[in-house]
């Protein structure tokens, strides 16, 4: 593998976590939004990733951002304008220690992507000084 190949594979990497990053974020900022301006609540984000080739390997990218498919929650809250006839207001499909552990997931896998540019430059530069 090429200098060049190895860093733009990392930096593929880096920013397929980017973006991971800010609909995790997105998500969490939105974890108690009832009405998302139609009438619904905040539904939740999750990316969609797929495989790249890249001349005999392989990086990531973001295919697309999708809507996540579970059913939204309720609560009991009468008072909620939104709330239904029996007083349960719909309430988004997000988890947040479920957000927090993806959260978690994509900071490490960007740390590793960063370690990879590190040390592919700490390798360019050792053969500069032979």
């Amino acid at each position: 593998m090429g200098f060049n190949d190895s860093l733009k594979i990392a930096a593929q990497g880096l920013n397929a976590e980017r973006i991971r990053m800010n609909i995790i974020s997105s998500n969490l900022a939105n974890i108690n939004t009832d009405d998302a301006g139609n009438g619904l609540p905040y539904v939740k984000k999750e990316p969609l990733f797929k495989t790249v080739k890249f001349k005999n390997y392989f990086g990531v990218e973001v295919q697309k951002i999708e809507n996540a498919k579970n059913p939204f929650s309720e609560k009991y809250d009468p008072g909620n304008p939104l709330a239904n006839k029996a007083g349960y207001v719909k309430i988004p499909n997000i988890s947040s220690i479920r957000e927090l552990v993806d959260m978690i997931s994509a900071t490490r896998a960007y740390q590793a992507d960063a370690q990879v540019i590190a040390e592919s430059k700490a390798m360019a530069q050792a053969s500069l000084k032979i």
